[in-house]
Order: structure tokens, then C-alpha cells, then sequence
């Protein structure tokens, strides 16, 4: 079974992304499956990816694990999606390239993954104009019928997942953590289901947070995202790493200017500064002029539905 093969990847200690992207890329090139790779005792397309013989047999050892994870993961309604697969999300292997996660577990409507998406990022200490700033531009995207990305942090990501449910919207969560050890927020857990949510995690199934998942969960939720709205940014931490990635991705970054920022808007306009567009209070209607994010919004997607994952269909992941 290949999501068994996948989570036997993900398993094998010392064994990590890039490393997962070679194994998975050669198994492609030489036409052989997952299974048959991690099974042969002397595999040549493990020694080509360049695993160590320490390395094979630490994979193949780590079945047991694997299992123990399916078992749990086939009971809480998760599939595990790996490079190999047609219904891997197109939008991280187009915007990521050598850096796209190799292997991800998804609980929910994947078909959101199709729908227009503005992506939310801000401070988890956010301060009472961040956060009413990001119900306004939140309720905004949910009865646009447009779903709203974010990280399931507190503060400005908590307030865009609520809004999105709250207004019969939709959200895609996507975790700083292992599947199988998210946390959803209070706030909005009760009104999560499987049609109005997708929750994502690229890491092992039972990783906890750290810092360093955090940091890169934000690229994912800048890669998901039509367009990136920094509600509120430090000059330092996640949220302005986030910022910078979208910067160097070439993303559509939008960037709340305030007529009287806090403190701890005090990164916004370092990135206005470098070619963020502002998102500013209408004087007609008191709320957040969105409506270039949704131009930009719409001819994103239509540039991804027109693109070619040209690379895979090629022979290659990305």
C-alpha cells in the first residue's frame, strides 16, 4: 500500500525531505513502485537517492512505526498524499519546486485546494486593530465564497479561520505540526467539518510544534494562497520570514497599512517598502479596500489552471 510506503519514509530516522524527494524521484524515473524500493535488500535506487546502508536498513526497519501510525491515521479519516500521486497539490509543486514537502497528510475537502484562496499571516500577539483588521478582511474573502489559508496559531491566524466558518465560509488549516497531534482552536473546533475544512501537515504524524515547523509551515500557507495578506509583522520572527519568502517567491503580497500603526506593525512597511501592495480603509465604506486582492487573487488562479505541471508530466516531481 503506498500511503503505508510513504508514512515508512517519513519513519526512518535521519532520512529527511530531500532525501525522501530523491527516493521518490527515482522510483518515478525507474518506474518502480514505493514498495518494491524500500522492500529490496539491496536497493540501488536507495543508494542513488544516497542513503548510507545504515540509512536502507533503518528504513526498512521502520514498518512497525509506519503502521502504528496507519492504524491511527485510517481511523481519524486522514490520507497521506505523497509526489508520487496525481491528487498532490499542484500549487506546491509549482511554487516550491526542490523545496515542495515530498509526503503530506490532509483531513477534509480537498477540493478546496481548487477554489480561489487569500492567505492570512500575522502576529500571535496581535494587537486589537490586527485582529479587527483581520475580521473585517476575513468576513470579506468568506462571502467572496473564497477560502481563507492560515496556520492555526493564535491571534491573527485564530480570528481568519473563525471568520471564514463563522461567515459560511471555508478554511484550509495547515499545521505547524504532526496530523495527528493538531490542536484545533477553541473558537472555531466545534464548527469544523469535513466539507467546510481541509487541514494540512507535511510533517511526521506525530511531530509536536517547534519553532522551526512553524517557519515552515509558513511557506506552505504562501504557496496555498492566491494571495498573502501580512496583517501584522515584527521586523523579525515567523511572520516576517513569511513575508521575505513571499517577497523572493514572487508572491502576491498584501500588507495592511495602517494610518496609525501599534508596534506591532512595525515590519509592514519594510515590506510595503519592498513592493507589498497596502491594504487601506475604504473612505466609502470604512472597511478594507480587498479589491485588488481579489483581482489578484482571480488571475493567479487562472494562471495556475492554465499551467502545466510540466515537469512531472515530463518524468519529473518538480
Amino acid at each position: 500500500m503506498i500511503e503505508l510506503a510513504y508514512l515508512q519514509l517519513q519513519a526512518a530516522k535521519g532520512i529527511g525531505p530531500a532525501k525522501q524527494r530523491r527516493v521518490l524521484q527515482l522510483a518515478l524515473e525507474t518506474g518502480e513502485s514505493l514498495e518494491e524500493v524500500i522492500s529490496r535488500s539491496a536497493s540501488q535506487t536507495l543508494k542513488d537517492a544516497g542513503l548510507s546502508n545504515e540509512q536502507m536498513e533503518i528504513l526498512r526497519s521502520s514498518s512497525e512505526l509506519a503502521r502504528q501510525w496507519a492504524s491511527k491515521i485510517k481511523n481519524a479519516q486522514i490520507k497521506i498524499i505523497g509526489l508520487l500521486d496525481d491528487n498532490y497539490p499542484r500549487a506546491l509543486k509549482q511554487r516550491l519546486g526542490i523545496n515542495t514537502p515530498p509526503i503530506i497528510a490532509v483531513w477534509g475537502n480537498i477540493d478546496l485546494l481548487e477554489i480561489p484562496s487569500v492567505g492570512f499571516c500575522g502576529l500571535r500577539d496581535a494587537s486589537t486593530q490586527g485582529i479587527e483588521f483581520t475580521i473585517d478582511a476575513a468576513q470579506q474573502v468568506a462571502q467572496m465564497a473564497w477560502i481563507i489559508v492560515s496556520g492555526n496559531a493564535r491571534g491573527i491566524d485564530e480570528a481568519a479561520h473563525r471568520e471564514a466558518l463563522q461567515n459560511g465560509g471555508a478554511t484550509i488549516i495547515v499545521a505547524p505540526s504532526g496530523i495527528l497531534d493538531v490542536r484545533l482552536r477553541n473558537s472555531y473546533r466545534e464548527m469544523v467539518n469535513s466539507q467546510n475544512a481541509l487541514v494540512i501537515s507535511e510533517f511526521q504524524p506525530n511531530a509536536r510544534w517547534s519553532t522551526a515547523n512553524a517557519m515552515t509551515r509558513n511557506k506552505t500557507i504562501c504557496a496555498l494562497s492566491s494571495a498573502l495578506i501580512i496583517v501584522e509583522s515584527g521586523l523579525e520572527g515567523g511572520t516576517f520570514e513569511a513575508g521575505n519568502f513571499a517577497l523572493k517567491l514572487g508572491a502576491r503580497l498584501f500588507v495592511a497599512d495602517y494610518a496609525s500603526p501599534s508596534d506591532n506593525a512595525s515590519g509592514n512597511q519594510f515590506f510595503l517598502e519592498r513592493g507589498a501592495k497596502p491594504i487601506r480603509r475604504s473612505k466609502d465604506s470604512g472597511r478594507a479596500n480587498l479589491t485588488e486582492v481579489f483581482e489578484s487573487s482571480k488571475s493567479s488562479t487562472a494562471e495556475n489552471a492554465s499551467s502545466v505541471s510540466g515537469q512531472f508530466v515530463q518524468g519529473k516531481l518538480f
